[in-house]
């Protein structure tokens, strides 16, 4: 059964429950994974894919913006393009229940903040695997025009396979020239999270692949250190930190390889211009310094295959899918509930009229007689 934490969690409390789990749309709940600010995160069962997916449910307090909903609609649909190996990938887009929420590839592992906090920081050769993984998602999005705008140790997910992928596109944007009115409005707006945030999007500047590229270097230092490259201070002080003092350097821990000091430094320049242009150059030269294996971020313990942990029973996934089939759609469901409209009964009829003309017929009869009787 689904765990009673889900079946008393406030959020899913329109989402019916059939044979003990909550069943989101096509996907059968399993357990809580995280949350942040835009909404919640689930591992689930998938019906129709037969896959365990994660499943990203907006936050009602937001679905009730219009404006917001649009924005992660489009967002979400951005996102469906990119198909590679190192992007989270998105499966579908759904609205069931009074629910907004995305349907995404499940990563069986670990986010590099995690890793961190747990084993320790990473050696040279692994944080350069991790950050050639991180860079080669992040080129898929920048080849399709798209800027993430949130890349952080958190959204770098290592799977036990080894291999890295980038999550959480919540912010990803169009990239814009400077001179149109998508830029103007983008300098409006500050997205990201502050310890992670290139020196132009501070002042809303429009989206470029190289505040990804700035993202990436910051993420390189916490994961060679274990600490955050700028300190956790109001955003006041943290804005003129990152606007007029120079990004920490690391070159003497990665010694070991050469160039990977210079490479990095070049990444979190505070001059746009003088990073890499995007993800796809600084993925190319990470390749150059050598050293990239997956192999030592695989898990000891991983083994390919196995059967997902939780699931329920196939005849119980099997009811469960027969129930999901016979509830109404979201349409039938609104046109059941749609007020019929109201016919104006027809005046109801005298039952006396038809007594009245039987009358007249037979008196009428009984005079015709009388008047043949006379004659």
């Amino acid at each position: 059964m689904t765990s009673p934490s889900l079946l008393q969690d406030p959020l899913l409390r329109p989402v019916p429950t059939l044979e003990g789990h909550k069943v989101l749309g096509k996907t059968v709940l399993l357990e809580r994974l995280g949350e942040g600010g835009a909404g919640v995160v689930y591992r689930g069962w998938h019906l129709n894919f037969r896959i365990v997916v994660a499943v990203k449910v907006l936050r009602p307090e937001l679905a009730a913006d219009a404006d917001y909903v649009a924005r992660f609609h489009r967002e979400a649909h951005a996102t469906l393009q990119i198909t590679h190996q190192n992007v989270v990938r998105a499966h579908d887009l759904e609205e069931r229940d009074g629910l907004h929420f995305l349907v995404m590839e499940y990563v069986d592992g670990l986010s590099a903040r995690q890793w961190i906090h747990r084993r320790g920081r990473m050696s040279v050769d692994q944080a350069l695997t991790a950050l050639a993984g991180a860079a080669a998602g992040l080129a898929e999005a920048h080849t399709h025009g798209l800027v993430h705008q949130d890349v952080k140790p958190s959204n770098l997910l290592l799977a036990r396979s080894g291999r890295v992928k980038v999550a959480d596109l919540g912010l990803v944007g169009p990239a814009v020239d400077s001179d149109d009115e998508a830029a103007a409005a983008a300098r409006r707006r500050v997205f990201g999270t502050p310890q992670y945030m290139a020196p132009e999007q501070w002042d809303g500047a429009p989206p470029q692949p190289s505040a990804d590229v700035w993202a990436l270097g910051a993420c390189a230092y916490y994961l060679l250190t274990g600490r955050h490259g700028l300190p956790k201070v109001a955003k006041g002080e943290l804005r003129r930190l990152v606007r007029q003092e120079p990004f920490p350097t690391i070159g003497g821990v990665v010694r070991a390889r050469p160039g990977f000091g210079d490479l990095l430094e070049r990444c979190v320049d505070r001059d746009p211009a003088r990073r890499f242009t995007d993800a796809t150059a600084l993925h190319q030269a990470l390749l150059a310094l050598g050293g990239v294996d997956e192999a030592l971020l695989r898990d000891p313990d991983f083994a390919p295959g196995g059967e997902p942990v939780g699931l329920p029973a196939n005849e119980v996934l099997a009811r469960i899918d027969d129930q999901r089939r016979r509830r109404p759609g979201p349409a039938a469901v609104s046109a059941a509930a749609a007020p019929r409209p109201k016919v104006r009964a027809a005046p109801a009829r005298s039952s006396a009229a038809p007594i009245v003309v039987v009358v007249l017929l037979v008196a009428a009869a009984v005079i015709v007689v009388l008047l043949r009787s006379q004659g």
